[in-house]
């Protein structure tokens, strides 16, 4: 058997087995709360503190509801854990799978940690999760792959500032409940999946500071709800930026700073009638500024500085009257 095949068969029974074993447990006899309380005590044994002990309060010994009050847990009526938040906490060592049967779990939080290793892939079983932020971690190698029918009711997805690796995650358009994304300050090589465009709920979409390349996906101005697009920093993208962007009628902020840019300005950002911040610097622009920019009603910061812009500032840009960041420093103006 040719290894890729070996190696696709195996994660199947992976992932076959771990599936199989969450559905075993949650029809075990044990009542939800109690179960959730041991899986509370899996975490804790997954982690280690400042003096090898995390999370202190967390006692073995206790019975279940008393998981309730344990530090960064959160409960509803039916001493079911809805959230549970670490944020900030000395913790390192490594998420277990077991976390998967925290099925009423809403809210999960763990930031600001020194956690490791992989993010465990059946975290995609949490069907009730609607905010998950795993930022400023240290979480490596590949996203993991999103189970069909994965965190369908995921709202927002946090991930800035890890240490995960190869190819953006392809199978978010299966999340149809997703409108924050931030996969931002990671290792991620290779391009911008054309699907994104598809994840048609999307308000917010950071992706700067990676090792992305290849052309900017014309299709995102198909995201018409987005306010809030980062591309920029460390990427090293091939063309310029789309025309179609002008057709991104909500966004607010446009940061596409340092990361290889060379064409025109395209006319048509005009067109976005709700922008406050344009960031363009530190790229390879060429062409005069488009005078429609000067239209824009409530642009407070626009930045072009270090490109190889050429002509005259529009005299449409006295009309910016809301202006407070305004900087053309190096260019052929």
């Amino acid at each position: 058997m040719p290894a890729s095949v070996l190696h696709l068969f195996l994660l199947f029974l992976f992932a076959t087995n771990c599936s199989s074993y969450i559905q075993l447990v949650l029809a075990s006899p044990e009542t939800e709360s109690q179960r959730d309380f041991h899986v509370l005590i899996k975490i804790k044994a997954s982690l280690l503190g400042p003096t090898l002990s995390a999370l202190p309060d967390w006692d073995p010994a206790a019975a279940s509801p008393s998981h309730c009050f344990f530090t960064g847990v959160a409960c509803d009526h039916q001493s079911r854990v809805i959230s549970l938040n670490l944020t900030a906490l000395p913790l390192r060592g490594v998420l277990p799978p077991e976390i998967a049967l925290l099925d009423q779990l809403v809210n999960l939080t763990i930031s600001q940690t020194n956690i490791t290793s992989n993010l465990p892939a059946e975290i995609s079983h949490l069907a009730s999760l609607k905010l998950l932020n795993i930022s400023n971690n240290n979480f490596t190698d590949a996203f993991p792959v999103i189970y069909p029918g994965g965190f369908p009711s995921l709202e927002v997805l946090d991930a800035y500032n890890n240490y995960f690796s190869g190819p953006l995650p392809v199978n978010l358009t299966t999340l149809p409940k997703l409108r924050y994304l931030h996969l931002g300050g990671n290792f991620f090589s290779g391009e911008i999946p054309e699907s994104y465009s598809e994840i048609s709920g999307l308000e917010y979409l950071g992706l700067h500071g990676n090792d992305l390349s290849g052309r900017i996906p014309a299709s995102l101005g198909k995201l018409f709800k987005l306010k809030g697009m980062y591309l920029g920093y460390f990427n090293s993208f091939e063309g310029g930026i789309p025309a179609e962007f002008g057709s991104l009628a909500s966004l607010v902020r446009l940061d596409m700073a340092g990361c290889n840019l060379t064409g025109p300005i395209p006319a048509s950002l005009g067109q976005l009638k709700n922008l406050k911040t344009l960031f363009l610097q530190v790229n390879h622009l060429t062409g005069p500024i488009p005078a429609t920019l000067g239209s824009l009603p409530y642009l407070e910061s626009l930045d072009f500085d270090n490109n190889e812009l050429t002509g005259e500032i529009p005299a449409t840009f006295s009309q910016m009257i809301q202006l407070k960041l305004f900087n053309l420093f190096d260019n052929h103006l």
